[in-house]
Order: C-alpha cells, then sequence, then structure tokens
C-alpha cells in the first residue's frame, strides 16, 4: 500500500493507493486449453532437481494473434508426455479439473506476473510475453519453493 506520511485510514474513502510488484519469467509450455489449432490459455512448467515437471503457472486467455503465433508451433504431447493422464485444478479452492491437452514441452516462453506465488506456483494467472526462440527447456529456471 502506498499512501501519504501523514495520510489517516480513512474507511469507505479511497485515498491509499495498491501496488504490485511484477516480475517477468520463463517456463516451459507444456498444455493447453482451447485446442491445438486455436489454444485459448497456456499451461507452463519448470522441470525440478529430480527431473520431473510442475505446473508452475496458467496464462489468462491470448490474444488472437498470439493464439495463431503458438498454434504453429504445437506438437501434441504423446504417452510418454511428462503430464500424460495428470490432472489439475481448475482455479484455487475449486474441486472442479481443468480441461486441458498435452503438448510436447519444446518451447520456452516467457510471462508477466505479480509476485504471488505459494509452494512454486504463481497464485495468479499470468500473462504471456512472447516464445523465447533462444531458450531451450534445460535452459530455464528449475521449479523452486520460492
Amino acid at each position: 500500500m502506498a499512501k501519504g506520511m501523514d495520510q489517516p485510514y480513512l474507511p469507505g474513502k479511497r485515498g491509499w493507493v495498491k501496488v504490485r510488484s511484477h516480475v517477468t519469467a520463463e517456463a516451459v509450455l507444456a498444455g493447453i486449453t482451447g485446442s491445438l489449432t486455436s489454444p485459448q490459455t497456456l499451461l507452463l512448467g519448470r522441470y525440478d532437481t529430480t527431473g520431473h515437471l510442475r505446473l508452475v503457472a496458467r496464462t489468462t486467455p491470448l490474444r488472437t494473434a498470439d493464439r495463431r503465433e503458438i498454434a504453429q508451433r504445437l506438437a501434441p504431447g504423446g504417452p510418454d508426455h511428462p503430464w500424460h493422464g495428470r490432472r489439475f485444478s481448475a482455479g484455487w479452492g475449486t474441486r472442479g479439473e481443468l480441461d486441458y491437452h498435452p503438448v510436447a514441452p519444446e518451447l520456452v516462453v516467457e510471462f508477466i506476473a505479480d509476485t504471488s506465488v505459494d509452494a512454486g506456483r504463481y497464485r495468479h494467472p499470468v500473462r504471456y510475453l512472447r516464445v523465447r526462440d533462444d531458450l531451450t527447456p534445460d535452459l530455464t529456471p528449475l521449479f523452486d519453493v520460492f
């Protein structure tokens, strides 16, 4: 929160400003919602020290131009995909399951996120920025419980 030094709290009034810190980061694109021809959101992961791919974030819905660009580069994940048979929650605090499609974990993407992280996973949806052709999955940061 940001406020003036001598500014008191005034119930029901807007005087203070909530300031969120944002960071950019990279992760492996390992799943999508929607279809392979028009992905809606991306599921991003990072490998842990034992080599397991762990979910770290889900993006907000993609812009149309980003959907087209990413769709051209996706390959479906086969039975050897690290998330084959895995189920993920549809959202924080819900019991519903996310309907997603695993994709070959070959692309690294950059995203912007606020700094709220819980057990290594970004608490709020992140925003896709771009594909990082200069990085391979083995060069992304490792999964960390921050």
